[in-house]
């Protein structure tokens, strides 16, 4: 009855595990596939009129965030590294 009952409890977090991966994932695509558009939006808007600011904000704003999520991942990733002592 335990043995069963622990293989259940397994699936279970194994099946919730994937499924937040995979959640993770497509929110990846959709965030990369939205910057992507409003770069390409606004590379249009400054190829139509080079003096307009709308376009450049519309490049540099995803850009920015991008680059922002990069760094703030790389100095999480950082701070991980070398700690794996244990607070009680």
């Amino acid at each position: 009855m335990a043995e069963k009952q622990l293989d259940h409890r397994t699936k279970n977090e194994q099946y919730i595990i994937q499924k937040s991966f995979d959640l993770q994932e497509k929110g990846l695509y959709f965030g990369g596939g939205v910057c992507l558009l409003v770069i390409s939006v606004g590379g249009v808007l400054i190829y139509n009129d080079p003096n307009s600011g709308w376009g450049l904000s519309l490049v540099l704003t995803p850009l920015v965030a991008l680059v922002a999520a990069f760094i703030y991942e790389k100095s999480i990733n950082k701070s991980y590294d070398g700690d794996d002592s244990v607070d009680d």
